[in-house]
């Protein structure tokens, strides 16, 4: 019978980038940059382990994975502007048409819009849109002129109306959230981990994470306090918990103990769907899909 219990919340499939010190293109998994390098964690608890199955295959290594409004995967690669698509009904993967360059986090609007987080090297970065065929950045600093350098994970925040969306992203390199208003301007926020990589909205609550622990705060006026020191490469609500995951404990509860999914040597991106939790090996070249069925 299926465990996994979907929950309409302000996230994106990380989210969404979801991971987190994702490689630019062109790196190899031996950059400095590899999360893998400062993950030190140690697994204190034993689980049994659960039963995950292999969706689809990713050979330049998966990074971040979304869901679209009908129903559709869509998966950031490490390796080129390339993206997938996955079809969980037919089991089928095809190439995304248009190139998303130095793509990092994707995240879909209400109307099927695909925006994107892309970064060039760490030294500037942008929030893009596909127009057709085509990518347009449509924000990249904030407005003292604080740039954005690494932005990973977007998220929508609660304050977004009809027509006037907004966002949170979690800025790796600047070590900081910009905050997109409804209005168009764009304001920088402590992030509480020093290298966010992942956002999740759970009501009006922001859970952080980062290779130095998962942090919450009230949004927007609170202040961000960490509630678990391991390294969180992702987050995601599952059945009324947030899960987060790392090289050294797989996917764990926050707050709380593994829940026994070691399939991925790194689970670096989680997406709760319909169908089940998938979640993205930022290390191998899998995409693996845990259904909850005994």
């Amino acid at each position: 019978m299926r465990l996994i219990t979907m929950v309409w919340l302000f996230a994106c499939g990380d989210s969404d980038k979801d991971g987190f010190s994702n490689l630019p293109n062109g790196s190899d998994s031996d950059s400095s940059n590899d999360s893998s390098d400062t993950d030190t964690n140690t697994n204190i608890d034993t689980v049994e382990s659960l039963d995950a199955t292999q969706a689809f295959r990713v050979p330049q290594r998966a990074w971040d994975l979304a869901l679209s409004p009908d129903g559709l995967i869509y998966c950031s690669t490490q390796g080129g502007d390339l993206v997938y698509v996955y079809d969980p009904v037919s089991e089928e993967r095809s190439d995304f048409q248009v190139s998303l360059p130095d793509v990092q986090n994707l995240w879909f609007d209400r109307d099927g819009t695909l925006y994107f987080t892309r970064t060039d090297y760490g030294v500037t970065g942008t929030l893009s849109v596909v127009n057709g065929s085509r990518t347009e950045a449509i924000f990249s600093q904030a407005d003292d002129g604080t740039l954005f350098r690494w932005p990973m994970d977007i998220v929508e925040s609660p304050d977004s109306a009809d027509g006037a969306l907004s966002w949170v992203i979690a800025d790796f390199g600047a070590g900081l959230l910009f905050w997109i208003h409804p209005d168009g301007s764009v304001t920088a926020h402590p992030a509480g981990s020093s290298k966010p990589q992942s956002l999740l909205f759970v009501d009006n609550t922001l859970y952080i994470s980062g290779e130095d622990g998962v942090f919450k705060q009230d949004w927007p006026s609170g202040t961000p306090e960490k509630i678990d020191a391991r390294s969180a490469l992702a987050l995601e609500w599952v059945d009324g918990t947030v899960w987060s995951g790392n090289s050294s404990d797989g996917i764990f509860e926050v707050e709380g103990q593994s829940v026994g999914l070691d399939q991925a040597a790194r689970p670096g991106s989680l997406l709760n769907t319909e169908h089940g939790l998938f979640f993205a090996d930022h290390v191998g070249e899998g995409v693996w899909l845990y259904t909850g069925d005994e």
